[in-house]
């Protein structure tokens, strides 16, 4: 049953749908605002927008399979997972559905344009590098490297970092010595 399947078959069937999916029993939509709203379970909401569902916002939530009869005991086992009659009021649910598609495209912008900022940063701290002249050979150092240098001092560091940096340096030396060699 795929993701369309499933979230017509909620939204007809007026009661709590929970599908079987590995180990899990997922819910969906309607579902996932009953379980986590009205009957107070602290289960992780996800929410995303799906392309095979014609870039419509899902919310689910999921919880084991095993732990079904000491959540929800009155559900009965189906051949797609679960089923929990019940009499609820859904007056909320359509504000809560948007307040929760909001808010993660809110976070989805913010995480963007963090992301964006973020390797802006470190492009232009990679593109930015000062070039040594160290026993008759120029060496390109990178600005974390001018940094590290600034602010060393003798154990300030663990002495792992000391060694990997020692060695990052060795190691553009050789390469500058290698260029001039051959």
């Amino acid at each position: 049953m795929n993701i369309s399947e499933k979230l017509n078959l909620q939204h007809q069937f007026k009661d709590i749908l929970l599908f079987k999916e590995g180990v899990f029993l997922r819910s969906y939509n309607q579902g996932a605002y009953v379980l986590t709203q009205l009957f107070g379970y602290a289960l992780k909401l996800q929410t995303a927008k799906l392309k095979k569902y014609q870039n419509r916002w899902v919310i689910a939530c999921a919880f084991p399979l095993n732990k079904l009869s000491e959540r929800l005991p009155e559900a009965v086992l189906t051949d797609f997972g679960a089923k929990l009659e019940c009499t609820y009021q859904i007056d909320d649910y359509q504000q809560w559905y948007e307040r929760r598609c909001r808010e993660e495209s809110r976070a989805k912008v913010k995480a963007k344009a963090s992301n964006e900022s973020l390797q802006t940063n470190e492009k232009q701290a990679s593109e930015q590098s000062t070039v040594v002249y160290i026993n008759n050979n120029y060496v390109k150092l990178t600005s974390q490297q001018i940094a590290y240098l600034r602010s060393w001092q003798s154990g300030a560091y663990p002495i792992d970092v000391d060694r990997c940096f020692i060695e990052s340096l060795k190691n553009k030396l050789l390469a500058g010595l290698s260029k001039i060699n051959s």
